[in-house]
């Protein structure tokens, strides 16, 4: 909501706040470009941290990392948070022992699917590239698209 010059409150519309999202996600990835790219290339930041980030990764939507001991209902927990699908989402197995010893992405889709995780790290238009094998390595196993 915004104050109109009387001092009411005046709507939005949406089309107005998406384009006021993507003048924002242009302004942002502008800024980057000039004043951050020169700063990481001179420092030589992609040696020891991370790439050059790709628009992708500026327009990437926000990340939920679940963490904890094996058993303790993570995989649960996001099976409900999908609905509870049979079978739980694609790749998942739930049981008493270890059974996810990789990182996993689910991600919204048109089709349920497992792709696998080195494929993910090098796809431009996923926002993983940042998770290919580097000197130090990664463990990616895959992600399920929902």
């Amino acid at each position: 909501m915004l104050r109109d010059g009387s001092g009411k409150i005046a709507s939005v519309g949406r089309a107005h706040n998406q384009e006021g999202v993507e003048y924002l996600y242009t302004s942002l990835k502008q800024v980057y470009k000039k004043s951050f790219v020169p700063l990481e290339e001179y420092c030589h930041f992609a040696d020891f941290f991370s790439p050059v980030m790709s628009d992708n990764d500026i327009e990437a939507k926000p990340f939920v990392l679940l963490i904890g001991q094996y058993s303790v209902g993570k995989t649960s927990f996001i099976n409900h948070l999908l609905g509870d699908p049979p079978g739980g989402y694609p790749g998942s197995n739930v049981g008493p022992e270890p059974t996810t010893d990789r990182f996993v992405a689910i991600m919204h889709g048109p089709e349920d699917r497992v792709l696998p995780g080195n494929a993910v790290a090098v796809s431009p238009g996923k926002p993983f590239n940042g998770l290919q094998v580097r000197q130090h390595g990664t463990c990616l196993g895959g992600a399920a698209s929902r």
